[in-house]
């Protein structure tokens, strides 16, 4: 038994409710109303797995395997991530063949929680490269950025991936994202050719995000100021999204020799929401320690 405060969710409210992980699982598994149900699951994901005996992973999985609701099993995938224990990706790969798409997405990219666990990189390649959805797919994309330590057989997959057609490009922008994650020595040419003019629209933002975060992990000085002299000429593209992602780039990037060119774009730009976003760049690259 337990007790449910505002099982229905209708009260505007901010309540820090402790229970113990035996009473999560009772209102999960007897709730009649999803705000309580949805609860339960986001607790019994920060809760720590149940100690050594799995009681939460079993609790989660269960929900994963026979909940009705799409949104509630999305839910209690992430969760399962969240945990990231060796029972929970037991009970996760149960939910890697969901009907549901957004339920698979979201098991894929879970995956990432285990990246030492290698015998899963066969599992993420075949959903990259056969998923009937391309959200699941770039999920897998995702995913697959977190096998640092299996970098030289990962970073192939994902630069085939760049070359797969979805929308919006949403498969080959996780693809290119998930080679900066892995540290991939490909990123920064790949990077580069994908933001450059004429790139289909969708990735170029995606691109320059990825050429930040690679270069912005780099030892060599030069990586970066080539990084911060490609990502300068796209500062007057055209495009009010491009113009976004560069911005975004640039606060990743924390080059304070992009101050300058940051100060005249923030000074031209006509938009006050893409001032805005210069602004923040520069904040962040003001606020970036001087490398010695």
């Amino acid at each position: 038994k337990t007790v449910v405060f505002d099982p229905h969710g209708w009260m505007l409210k901010t309540v820090r409710f402790e229970k113990p992980l035996s009473e999560w699982r009772a209102q999960l598994e007897t709730a009649n109303s999803y705000a309580s149900k949805l609860e339960a699951l986001r607790a019994l994901g920060a809760l720590g797995g149940g100690m050594s005996r799995g009681e939460a992973e079993a609790a989660l999985g269960q929900a994963l395997r026979t909940e009705p609701a799409y949104s509630l099993r999305k839910v209690a995938a992430q969760a399962l991530g969240a945990l990231a224990t060796d029972a929970a990706l037991e009970e996760l790969k149960k939910g890697l063949g969901d009907r549901d798409s957004r339920v698979r997405s979201a098991a894929f990219e879970s995956l990432k929680a285990f990246p030492k666990h290698h015998d899963l990189i066969p599992v993420l390649r075949l959903a990259l490269e056969q998923d009937g959805s391309a959200k699941a797919r770039a999920a897998a994309a995702t995913a697959l950025g977190a096998f640092r330590d299996d970098a030289a057989a990962v970073s192939p997959l994902l630069v085939r991936a760049l070359s797969q057609k979805s929308y919006r490009d949403t498969i080959a922008s996780a693809a290119i994202l998930a080679l900066a994650d892995l540290g991939a020595p490909q990123t920064f040419e790949q990077a580069a050719r994908a933001s450059r003019y004429g790139a289909p629209q969708g990735l170029r933002g995606s691109a320059m995000l990825a050429l930040a975060k690679h270069a912005a992990r780099q030892k060599d000085p030069k990586v970066k100021e080539d990084a911060r002299h490609i990502l300068e000429g796209y500062l007057d593209d055209p495009v009010y999204r491009v113009r976004r992602d560069v911005y975004a780039a640039f606060a990743e990037l924390k080059d304070r020799d992009a101050i300058p060119a940051l100060e005249r774009s923030a000074r031209n730009e006509v938009d006050n929401e893409q001032r805005g976003n210069a602004e923040e760049a520069l904040r962040a690259t003001r606020e970036a320690k001087v490398e010695s």
